[in-house]
Parts: structure tokens; sequence; C-alpha cells
């Protein structure tokens, strides 16, 4: 029987594998471009995005070297993923491998200056390469642990260092590249810092590195990068390498998890003279003396702690915009919600229109009585293996101010639309050819594709029989220029060319409303485009995407916990248009040295190189879409994966229980997906052993604003009336929620779950459980070293039931506890919990645990 076993295991592995080297040199006829530190994998079609990448990387290979010590030599590998409207980056520095997602990100993608920079590639490229470099930097005992076994052993990366740290190098080193590149640069970290200065609430070391309700989110790119900018002009950039080439020999780095002071702040003291805590109290000191006059110039009117306000628009008296709503449910456990919002000026009085899922990442216009707006969703079709194709689109809405509901008009990955007058509506959406955008039309008669054009258009209004347009060269700023389209032909004609980004334009009669970072500080400004004189309406501290509205004007500012709005005067002083820098033209030439290549047996090839060594074996091909676990210890067992046709995940597991070979299959597969409201996912699945157990499962969640509900359900087809189903249900309020839990099992061990009291494991029942859990107080506030951080405190009303149907046992208790957010050892998130229930007989105290990384 266990050779049969054995076989049948090794029969399966050989048809995966041979259809997967079918399958993954088909999967969207990928290639390569290869020099000898870089391999870069990109789909058929995206040759231009794949050469300036290597171009990018083969010419900040060595700055990026020397700001973070690392002169070792090793192969980096990056893979290009088309993901639709997201635009993001990845580094993994155990693999040594990057994930670019080519989506050039516009005006309004939010990505923290990051999207304003001059070139989306060479931004992203350089920061992902930093945090290679940087997690990679070993030397000493470590280096040798580090060659034998894997990067995984690197105490110059995770869970050694701080996500701070990390990040903060990284985007520290973005912003070298251009004063008009990185986040360190386009002025909203600043700006971020300068708020919270003034104010008095920039943070703890300790409460910069956990993750918490804290605005904005991802705090550890923001303090982290202000910070090593300031140790790179305090100190010298030199010893930002010195610090991470002592750091990556340092043996005592596994104590220094909990106790920094051990490990971190010694090579901090060796090379600045000062560990940690002290140098960051210093920037923290430095930030409140240079920002003690930063002012808003302007009133406030609205604050929202939980995010972003954008898009202000004015029509019918009143003040339209979204805003981004964070709701706190439970301990490590928030909703982020969109609210189509109503402000009325002259009563002051703020109204939510719509609450909605999913995020927007256009602008937003009204024509008559109707607001049309975009959300993203998921769908199918797209240039990448990171998500098996799956890409994020916008979906264009109208909202009826009359009768309160919303129309879905049409889906495409747009950057920007704009409504005429007649009802089409043109919208811009990027070449995926070539760098640039491709104009279309929608009207009652369908989609058309109208032009093409040059340059990458993010922001389209109307202007008489014109456009008027936010757009930028391959490289180069964010600039507004006219917009010709008839017929086939297409140009555009600047209005105001800087080697700034100027944003969020309205236009308003003859006049165009913007944002500008041009004197080191984000201000609204406008443009006469009949007298073409420039007036800045703001000044002083950070001020976005104003809107003038009778004798006022009306923009977005920051608050030390959020954005709000503000108001004053609508008053113009001219100023100069800022002049401009020719930048040098991209000229990528690597003299014919390589080609592009078939990606398959290519990226198959790196499954013989395991990644990690040590104490078990685990590899994984270029593209991601096979792996494998050996664990050559103890009792032999093998685990490999793949996906076929780049969707189905299937898995195979050899080990040895009972004395004896046992073969697991399980197959996955992601059948829908989606950000909206409604069906947010839909997973089939099927697991075996070939005896016992024949599985298939499914999992059906559905979200709302405020509601999620899931459904998972799971039959042994070698077992007669088996069912195992489980109902999750909750109610998210502001800062707090009612969830519900029932399960249904039948020929499946469970193990009651009755809180406090002893729990055995049953066979066939029914569990249910319900609790209300809400907010308490906000802690936020840890110790550096030992390394410790606590979050808020949450209470938690409960009820517990469990009927186990063979001997018709019932069991029910309730009572409260207490949840509390904690952070250790940087990355590990637990809540504990101390509670008293009762059963109606006897009242028993508990305290457990939850741990998350």
């Amino acid at each position: 029987m266990e050779k049969r076993r054995n076989l049948l295991f090794i029969f399966l592995c050989l048809i995966i594998l041979g259809f997967t080297v079918n399958v993954s040199a088909a999967v969207l006829d990928w290639k390569y471009y290869e020099t000898d530190d870089f391999i870069v994998f990109y789909p058929k079609g995206y040759e231009w995005q794949g050469t300036e990448v290597l171009y990018y990387l083969e010419k900040y290979q060595s700055e990026v070297r020397e700001v973070t010590g690392n002169s070792a030599q090793f192969k980096t590998t990056v893979v290009l993923q088309d993901m639709g409207n997201e635009s993001n980056g990845m580094a993994d520095p155990i693999t040594t491998k990057i994930d670019i997602y080519t989506n050039n990100p516009s005006t309004y993608a939010a990505m923290s200056g990051l999207e304003n920079g001059h070139s989306w590639l060479r931004s992203v490229s350089v920061h992902e390469f930093t945090h290679i470099s940087q997690m990679t930097n070993t030397s000493g005992t470590v280096g040798v642990l580090a060659r034998l076994f894997g990067n995984a052993y690197s105490t110059n990366s995770a869970p050694f260092i701080p996500l701070w740290m990390v990040e903060g190098i990284t985007v520290y080193q973005e912003s070298q590249l251009s004063p008009y590149e990185g986040r360190l640069n386009t002025g909203y970290y600043d700006a971020l810092i300068a708020t919270k200065a003034k104010e008095n609430k920039l943070p703890s070391i300790s409460e910069a590195t956990y993750p918490h309700n804290h605005y904005p989110r991802g705090q550890w790119y923001l303090y982290g990068g202000e910070f090593f900018e300031y140790l790179g002009k305090e100190y010298g950039e030199d010893k930002l390498a010195e610090y991470f080439k002592l750091n990556g020999s340092d043996t005592s780095a596994p104590y220094g998890i909990f106790f920094p002071s051990l490990s971190l702040d010694n090579s901090a003291k060796t090379v600045y003279g000062k560990g940690f805590p002290d140098l960051f109290e210093d920037w923290k000191e430095e930030a409140k003396q240079n920002y003690q006059s930063w002012q808003v110039d302007g009133q406030q009117v609205l604050e929202n702690k939980s995010g972003r306000i954008y898009n202000l628009l004015t029509a019918h008296g009143k003040i339209y915009y979204l805003k981004e709503l964070r709701l706190t449910s439970a301990p490590f456990n928030s909703k982020r919600n969109l609210a189509l919002t109503e402000y009325d000026p002259s009563s002051d009085q703020e109204k939510v229109l719509k609450l909605m899922n999913s995020s927007s990442a256009t602008s937003m216009q009204i024509v008559g009585d109707k607001i049309y707006y975009s959300l993203l969703d998921f769908e199918r079709g797209f240039a990448n293996l990171k998500q098996s194709g799956r890409g994020t689109l916008g979906v264009l809405y109208s909202y009826d101010l009359t009768t309160g509901k919303s129309h879905k008009i049409f889906r495409d990955d747009f950057k920007d639309f704009v409504v005429l007058a007649t009802g089409e509506i043109i919208y811009s959406k990027d070449n995926k050819e070539e760098f640039g955008s491709e104009l279309w039309s929608y009207s009652y008669k369908g989609k058309e594709k109208l032009a093409v054009t040059e340059e990458l258009i993010s922001e389209i209004r109307a202007y008489r029989d014109r456009f008027i347009v936010v757009a930028k060269q391959r490289v180069g700023s964010w600039n507004i220029n006219y917009l010709d389209l008839e017929q086939d032909k297409v140009s555009l004609e600047p209005i105001i060319k800087t080697p700034y980004t100027e944003e969020f334009i309205k236009v308003i009669g003859d006049k165009i409303y913007f944002t500008a970072n041009y004197d080191d500080h984000h201000s609204v400004y406008s443009y006469d485009l009949l007298s073409k004189r420039l007036a800045q309406i703001t000044t002083g501290a950070y001020s976005v995407d104003g809107i003038p509205y009778q004798d006022k004007y009306y923009f977005v500012s920051l608050t030390a916990d959020g954005e709000g709005v503000y108001r004053k005067n609508l008053d113009f002083k001219s100023v100069a248009i800022p002049e401009v820098e020719e930048e040098r033209a991209l000229n990528i030439d690597f003299g014919g040295k390589f080609k592009g290549e078939s990606a398959g047996l290519k990226s198959l090839s790196y499954l013989f190189k395991p990644y990690l060594r040590f104490p078990f074996l685990m590899g994984e091909d270029a593209l991601g879409q096979n792996y494998y676990l050996l664990n050559y210890f103890d009792d032999f067992s093998f685990t490999f994966g793949t996906k076929l046709l780049n969707s189905l995940n299937l898995a195979v597991s050899n080990f040895e229980e009972d004395n004896q070979r046992s073969t697991e299959l399980s197959l996955d597969y992601p059948l829908y997906s989606s950000k909206l409201s409604g069906l947010s996912s839909l997973n089939l699945g099927y697991s075996t052993d070939f005896d016992e157990d024949s599985n298939p499962k499914l999992a059906v969640f559905f979200s709302y604003p405020r509601q999620d509900i899931s459904l998972s359900s799971e039959v042994n087809l070698k077992v007669d009336d088996s069912i195992n189903t489980t109902l999750n249900y909750r109610y998210t309020f502001n800062n707090s929620s009612l969830a519900f839990k029932a399960k249904r099992y039948d020929d499946f061990d469970s193990e009651e779950s009755i809180r406090a009291f002893d729990s055995a494991e049953v066979d066939e029942g029914y569990q249910l459980s319900a609790d209300y859990i809400h907010k308490l107080t906000e802690v936020r506030s840890g110790s550096w070293s030992p390394n410790i951080f606590l979050g808020d405190i949450y209470g938690s009303v409960f009820i517990d039931y469990a009927h186990e149907l063979e001997d018709d046992n019932h069991d029910l208790s309730g009572g409260y506890e207490f949840l509390v957010e904690m952070g250790l050892f940087n990355y590990l998130s637990v809540v504990p919990r101390l509670g008293v229930t009762t059963d109606g007989q006897e009242v028993k105290g508990y305290l457990g645990v939850k741990m998350d990384l």
C-alpha cells in the first residue's frame, strides 16, 4: 500500500511538472532581458518597459550600492506585472526578487507624492533595488550563514530591523534621483511632519514602528524617510552605508528583536555616537524648531480623521467631495469606505449622500443634477502572474441628486474622463504598446477609440471647443496643456510647463484653478487663459484641490490627525511662472548586447536554486508559478505547488504519518473577486488524501460599506451526510462592531468553542457565538527596549453556545473580555485577552492571546 502511494506521488509530480513546463512557456508568452547583475522578465508587448527598467537599474546600481554599503556580487531578478490601474513595487530579499507594477500612477493616485515624479519606472526601480541591496548586505559570520543557507539569515532584514528602517532608506534613496522626484521632494511628507511637529504630535520611535490606527497609514515610510534624511544631512550620507555594513555582521541581532539596545543601538552608537531613541528625539526636536511658524492660510471648516478629502466641486449652492472613512471594528481590524459627501456652507452642515466600498482614482464632475464619479474594481485579462491576470480598472457611475440613486455607465481601465454637454463622455487610458495615452469616446452608440497621444494624460476637462489636460512626457513633470482632438489628428499645446507637477485642475470660466508645489510647499493657484497670468491664492502651509465659491475659496489641508476643508477670502496675488529646466531626453542604448528571450525554461531553471537551504529546502521559479518545500530532517516530507493555467493553484504533499507515507492533493481556484459592494469573492477548492478524505470546498464573501458576510462549506465525498459549514457576519459601527459566527459540522472533527470552559473534540454538532466589540481607550504608547507597543484597548460582551448532537449536550455561557492591541518583535501583532465568563453555575476568569504576523 505504501509503495503504491509513493508511486502515485511521483506520478502526480511528473504530470504536474510536465504540464507546468508547457503552461509556463505559454502563459502570456513571457520573455526576459539579462545582464551580469539583473534579469528582467516581462510579458510580450512590454519590451519598452523592460528595457527602461533594466536601463535604470544598471544606471543607478552603483549609487544604491554605495548608500547601502553593499559591494557583494549578486544577481537581482525583476518581474514586470501589469496590474491595471494599480501602481506598486515589491522586493523580497530572500529570493532576491523584485516585482514592479508597470502602471504609471495618475495625479489622483494618492501615493504620498510618489505619483508626481518625473519617471515612475525610475522611482520604483531604484526604490525596490535599494531594498534588495540594503537587506542582503551581510558580512562576517552572518555573511557566511547567508551564503550557505540563504538570505533569510541576513540581520539587515525583517525581523531584525523595524519597518521604518526598511522603508526609510528606500524613501531616502528614491529622493536622490532628481529634486522633483521622490517623496522627500514632492512636499507632502514635509507638510505632514510640519503639521504634526507644530501640534507636538510627532510619534515616539515605538509608535513609528508598529501598525495601528494612525494617520497616515503606513507611517514607517513617512517617519523612516524623514528620519534618514535627517541622519544623512546631520552626520553625512557615508554614515548610512557604514551603519548597514556594521549591522549586517551583527551576530547579536536575534537578541535585538526584543531588546534593540543590545544590537541596533550598539551599531548606532558606534556610527553616530547615540542610540536610535536619542537620534529619533533629536530629529523630532529639529522638526519642532523648523516648523514653529507653520500655519494654514485659512479657517478650518471640516475635519476628517479617517483619511483623505478630495475632488471638491460646487453646484446648486453646495460643495461636494469624496471622503475616505476608516471604521475600526476590532483590534487590528479596520474597514475603509468612500463617502460621496455634500456640504452646505450656509448652514455649515455636512451630509453623506452615498457610502461605498472601494476607492476612486479619477476626478469627479457635476453636470445638471448628476454627479459623475468612478470606483476601482477587479477585472481579468491583464498581463500579470501576481494576481492570475486580474487587475484593477475604473467603473464610471452617475449619482442623481434628485432621486438619490446611482447608475453604472461603463467599465474600462481609464485614468480620467470628462462629460460633455451632449452627454458624450471622453476618457483617457494608457497606451499599452508604447508610452502615452489613448483617447476614447463613450455614448449611446458604445465605445470608440478616437486617437493616440505620445504624452500620458492624467486629467481632462472641457474648455470651449477644446480640452485642457494634465499630461507628461516619458520623462518629465505633469503639466497643463491644450488638447485639440479633430478626427485622427491630435496635438498638445503647453499652457503651463514647469519642472513641477500641476494637478487637480478645475476649469471655471476662463480660469484654471490648480495645485502646485512651487515654493517647497503645496499651494493653490489660478491661471487666466485670456491674459495668461498666474496668481497664487494660498500661501503658507499645505493647501490643495481648491474651488472658488462666491467670494470664498475652499481647499483641503492637513491636520495632525487627518485632513480638513478650509476656507479663505478669494484673493489673487500675481506671481511668475517658474522657469523650465530642460529634462535630458531618455536615451536607452545597450549596444545590442542582448535581445528578448523566451522566459519559460529560464524561469523554471530557478527551481534548481533553492533560496532557503537550512533547516529545509525552499525554492520557486522566477515567475512564481511553481514552488517546493523539502524537509530533510527527521521524517522526510515534500510539498510541490503550481499554478495551472495561471489561475488554478495545485499543491501535492508527501509525508510520514502513523508510520506510513501519505500523499495529499489540494486545488484552489479563485473564481471571482470584486472591490465593489456585494459579492466580493468566490473561491472553489478540493482536497484529498487518496484514502479517507475527498473534500470539495466552497467559500463565498460579501462586502458592503458596513457589513461583511462570509460562508464556507465543505463535504467529504467518502462519508455520507458529512458537512462542515461556517457563517460569519460582522456589522461595523464607527468604533465598534457586532460579530456573529455559526458553525454546523457532521463527521468533521471540531473542538467546542466555549471560552474558558473545557473543550472537547466532537463529531457532530452546532456552534454559535455573538460578540459586541467596542473601543474603550487609545493608549498608543510603548517601549523601544524591551520592544513592545500598546495600541487601542477594546472590550467585548459575548455569548457562546455549543450543541453536541450525539449525546445531546448543550453548553451556554456569556461574559466580558478585554482585548489589547500589542506589538512585539517589530512585526508581530498580538491581542491578549483577559476575560470573565459564566455558564450559570460557575464563574471563570481566563487569559488568552491571538497572534498575527
